[in-house]
């Protein structure tokens, strides 16, 4: 009974219709995947680490990884704050008035630089000479030749949220993407008269922003890659551009549908999720070309009426073996 069904035409209709059914949805949800694409780093250490269990503390009661620091070649202090770098002054002031992209949320809850902060200590309030200050402030907001300073920005709760929107790097258009647009951040940093090449950024919102642009790259080239080997070994396996791309349909709609759960699981994409679309697609090819050559072999033996059902009989097994290896 169960051969008859699947060698019949309704069983075929029923799977090539719910496969169409099914192709919007999937790829609406995969597309939200790819968009929700955000690491942080610290989510990858182990639950069990002390040091995890400090740093989620520390994060409970500071502002431990919301900030960022902005610097380049001649960002220096002069003798008086007339003599430092222009450029720190016109980058602080263009900061601190960036909003979150359609909103009216400040990007950074405050910006501050090596003079702005010497400038605290030094106040008539304090009797802090202008060389001990520095002094204090060196390894952090001042370089060790006393002179070298940087602009620190701490972000808002929503850009956080919305890091890829506000801080990204400017990427450039491919054939399968337009360029994306300047994020705040580096409208302020042009605003100030630097450009990208001339700055240095460091920070964690900075180190998982970079492994986030990163990581869409190498998904990009494994996406081709597999692509390109996937309709290869289909091709040098069955000699058939039809069953070529059967195999193909069928392991790019395993690829999306592994990418469609990761939203629908409450989860997001990251570095480490990076590699199971390929893998997915690797693995569905292979399973797809272990049915297509036993259904090949079966129709030539028996005939094409119970080739399908003694294909799935016969590759479940071989399939099953490859993809738990």
């Amino acid at each position: 009974m169960i051969s008859r069904f699947i060698e019949s035409r309704l069983a075929c209709a029923v799977v090539v219709l719910a496969c169409f059914a099914a192709v919007p949805f999937v790829g609406k949800l995969a597309g939200e995947a790819v968009k929700g694409h955000r690491n942080r780093v610290a989510d990858w250490l182990p639950a069990t680490y002390e040091e995890t269990r400090q740093l989620v503390w520390f994060r409970e009661n500071f502002v431990a990884d919301q900030f960022l620091v902005v610097s380049w070649e001649g960002c220096t202090l002069g003798a008086t704050a007339a003599e430092d770098d222009p450029r720190i002054a016109r980058l602080t002031t263009a900061m601190a008035a960036l909003k979150v992209p359609g909103s009216e949320t400040p990007v950074f809850q405050s910006v501050t630089s090596g003079r702005s902060v010497i400038g605290e200590l030094t106040s008539s309030a304090s009797d802090i000479s202008e060389k001990v200050a520095i002094e204090r402030l060196k390894g952090s907001l001042v370089g060790e030749d006393g002179k070298q300073t940087c602009v620190m920005g701490v972000l808002t709760d929503e850009a956080v949220d919305r890091m890829r929107e506000v801080i990204a790097w400017p990427m450039p258009a491919t054939l399968l993407k337009p360029a994306a647009p300047t994020t705040p951040l580096f409208q302020a940093i042009a605003e100030a008269g630097l450009t990208v090449d001339e700055v240095h950024l460091g920070g964690p919102p900075i180190d998982n922003i970079s492994i986030d642009q990163e990581g869409q790259k190498t998904l990009t080239s494994l996406a081709t890659y597999s692509a390109l080997l996937g309709i290869l070994l289909a091709w040098w396996s069955l000699r058939s551009i039809r069953m070529t791309a059967l195999v193909f349909a069928c392991g790019l709609g395993s690829a999306a549908m592994t990418l469609a759960l990761v939203p629908l699981s409450g989860d997001r994409l990251d570095a480490i999720l990076m590699s199971m679309p390929s893998l997915i697609y690797v693995l569905a090819i292979s399973g797809a070309i272990h049915y297509l050559n036993y259904y090949k072999a079966y129709s030539k033996e028996k005939g094409v009426h119970s080739a399908a059902y003694e294909a799935m009989v016969h590759a479940w097994r071989p399939a099953f073996l490859c993809a738990i290896t």
